[in-house]
């Protein structure tokens, strides 16, 4: 058993008592022994008759002896009791300590947890910036690889989605709205695609996780976001509803940046509406 600093002055205290105790009992023997032996000159033995008497005088050793007996069984009851303490003060501190280590193994297993999210967020935010380098585009006559393929899909999606509509054009402007948003998609689709797909995962991630401040992740996802891109994001999830987990998890977060889809149906003409369409 483990003796706190604390039970150690309380236990020399109690032997201490004890000692004293014992030693007094010796003392009053041996006391009234020599007084016997001086005060009668026992040891003479010049009278039968007074030896006899020194002997039975030693009968009140008897007493004293069964005196002793007795303290020292309260001693042994104080000992049990205060061990019985010191048990019940032991197994007090040793609940205590099993709660602290289960409150740090929580803590750890916590840090553990925020640690492998961490690792793999960052991860899929590597994957999804070599999927956009890995992007190659050709417009006007001009080749375009990486980030520069956003900026073209963006210009390519405005000129489209903006063009003044035509006299002759069908009196149903949605129908118009949608053939020209698949001309686009037709064009865009083989880099956009998957661009979508592994972004949407990413918010994915971050909504289906355990971790806390999952809006501080998503945070960091739409900071990583260029004007074009955050543009383009809107932009297509506004005319194509093949992605609605994206569409929700865009608009939880507010991954886009407030303003861009304003700002561009400020620019679209004021004939054509914003409608979803079934992607290709």
């Amino acid at each position: 058993m483990t003796i706190t600093p604390n039970e150690v002055p309380r236990r020399s205290s109690l032997n201490v008592l004890v000692l004293v105790a014992v030693a007094f009992v010796l003392c009053l023997i041996l006391g009234y022994a020599f007084a016997l032996i001086f005060g009668e000159r026992a040891w003479v033995f010049d009278d039968i008759g007074k030896a006899g008497l020194f002997g039975d005088s030693f009968g009140i050793l008897n007493s004293l002896f069964s005196g002793l007996a007795f303290v020292g069984i309260v001693y042994t009851i104080l000992l049990q009791k205060q061990e019985l303490g010191y048990q019940r003060e032991e197994l007090a501190l040793t609940r205590k300590e099993l709660m602290l280590s289960r409150e740090e193994m929580a803590r750890q297993v916590e840090a553990s947890q925020q640690q492998n999210f961490e690792a793999t967020f960052f991860q899929m935010l590597r994957f999804h910036s070599d999927t956009i380098d890995s992007m190659q585009a050709t417009y006007k006559h001009s080749k375009y690889l990486g980030r520069e393929c956003i900026k073209v899909y963006r210009q390519y999606f405005d000129d489209v989605m903006h063009e003044k509509i035509p006299a002759n054009a069908p009196s149903d402007i949605e129908v118009e709205e949608l053939a020209r948003f698949n001309q686009f998609w037709s064009y865009a689709m083989n880099d956009l695609l998957p661009y979508f797909k592994q972004f949407q995962k990413i918010l994915s991630f971050i909504e289906n996780s355990d971790v806390a401040g999952k809006q501080l992740y998503a945070d960091l996802v739409s900071s990583k976001l260029s004007a074009q891109e955050a543009g383009l994001i809107e932009g297509v999830l506004s005319y194509n509803n093949s992605f609605p987990e994206l569409s929700s998890l865009v608009e939880k977060y507010e991954v886009v940046p407030l303003g861009i889809s304003s700002k561009l149906k400020s620019e679209a003409p004021t004939s054509i509406s914003v409608r979803r369409v079934d992607g290709v």
